[in-house]
């Protein structure tokens, strides 16, 4: 293994933690090479070249960020991806039950057993987890730039509320498989995975194994509308809302019906403005996840299968 440690990820629970971390892999007798980032796309530049020297699993050591910087320096490679998740929002780790408690996620990565997921494309840069356009980039880059002070959930809820006094909805293009429609939109939620913003449930029903992404589309709403809906998403509940619409497609394209910037993100990364177009490339990557995960999304293909 070749195991990528980002020593700030959860406002420096990566440095913190790292010892025991340590201490965990040498004790489950895992033989593993190491090496901490230093910038920004670090993780990408090391994840790609430990594929190319040969190794066969690359283990990120951090949250959702060091996690895509790795996935993307080793996507297409055929090695397998494992995660000790020690960020601040951990989202793609919940999708797949993988613990943040260290010594359990380091039992993953002794026992576990690997499984292909879909991974999400826009231009050059691959995403497992979530990805979208409208009010949710807007909260990533406030959440980037000034909320670095909270963490997970918090920093999420404050920079929604932020963003509730100056973003408006956007009248949006939408293509899904080259359907199309025109809707007064907030947001666009492009899924493979079933949380984001450190743990809010935004796509309950997608499975990162199925070839689809789920697209939660949220409607124009009022300030006061939006927020007695918002704590719904919680649970997962906010999908009975009329004006919350859930699709899936394999190829997703949003663009403003009219000339404005309407960011987007991938992974709450910012990654420019609409129009954006959204891939999704099935089975493209091994993840090592928990016995019993695999278990069940084998038994869940075997299911899609025959029905």
């Amino acid at each position: 293994m070749f195991v990528i440690v980002n020593p700030v990820a959860g406002r420096n629970r990566g440095r913190k933690v790292w010892s025991r971390i340590q201490k965990e892999l040498h004790r489950q007798g895992l033989i593993f090479t190491t090496a901490f980032t230093e910038y920004a796309g670090h993780a990408r530049e090391l994840a790609a070249k430990a594929v190319a020297s040969g190794f066969d699993t690359v283990v990120a050591v951090g949250g959702d960020g060091t996690l895509t910087e790795v996935l993307n320096g080793i996507a297409g490679s055929g090695s397998k991806l494992g995660l000790i998740p020690v960020g601040s929002g951990n989202d793609f780790a919940r999708s797949v039950s993988i613990p943040t408690e260290i010594e359990s996620a380091v039992q993953v990565l002794a026992d576990g057993d690997s499984i292909s997921v879909d991974l999400g494309q826009v231009g050059e840069t691959y995403f497992i987890n979530v990805a979208g356009v409208g009010f949710d980039a807007q909260v990533a880059s406030t959440m980037a730039m000034k909320a670095r002070w909270l963490k997970g959930t918090t920093a999420y809820i404050y920079s929604v509320l932020r963003c509730l006094l100056t973003f408006r909805p956007v009248d949006i293009r939408l293509s899904l498989d080259g359907k199309v429609r025109e809707l007064d939109t907030l947001l666009v939620v492009v899924a493979n995975g079933r949380y984001f913003g450190g743990g809010m449930y935004v796509a309950p029903t997608a499975e990162v194994d199925d070839g689809f992404f789920d697209v939660v589309v949220v409607e124009h709403l009022s300030v006061p509308a939006f927020l007695r809906a918002f704590p719904s998403v919680f649970q997962g509940k906010h999908l009975s809302h009329p004006r919350i619409k859930v699709y899936r497609a394999r190829q997703v394209r949003v663009e403003p019906v009219h000339e404005q910037d309407v960011p987007a993100q991938a992974e709450g990364n910012f990654i420019g403005y609409a129009p954006k177009e959204f891939r999704i490339v099935p089975g493209a990557q091994e993840v090592i996840v928990p016995k019993a995960v695999a278990q069940s999304q084998s038994r869940a293909g075997e299911e899609r299968a025959l029905g």
